[in-house]
């Protein structure tokens, strides 16, 4: 899902924002979750607000990356850190979010995050 990318805190665009900043309310839409994930974004308000709300989401989108790299079983520990203390600074400090497989990570965030 997209969402966490938007909501990252080094993110420029957050939802709380947008919605104080153009006077619009976003809703996801949970019970219509698509089947890989998805899950729609309610945009109301104003059209014109509308309209540069969605335009800001969809470039922010657009910006996002995702790459997977093989993680060894024996590198996990390190990399979460006691009470996952290093993959939330590794998080927070670069703005990318990381989700642990089975046997390796998937890490999203922009172009930029990625390389942090």
């Amino acid at each position: 899902s997209l969402i966490p990318a938007l909501l990252a805190p080094s993110g420029k665009v957050t939802l709380a924002e947008l919605q104080k900043d153009f006077n619009i309310t976003l809703s996801l839409k949970r019970k219509d979750t698509t089947e890989n994930g998805d899950v729609p974004l309610a945009i109301r308000g104003e059209e014109d607000h509308v309209s540069a709300v969605k335009a800001q989401l969809e470039a922010r989108i657009a910006s996002q990356s995702s790459q997977t790299i093989p993680i060894p079983t024996q590198a996990r520990a390190a990399l979460i850190g006691t009470k996952g203390e290093t993959i939330s600074r590794i998080q927070q400090d670069s703005g990318a979010q990381i989700s642990l497989g089975e046997s390796d990570a998937t890490i999203d965030g922009t172009p930029e995050q990625l390389e942090a």
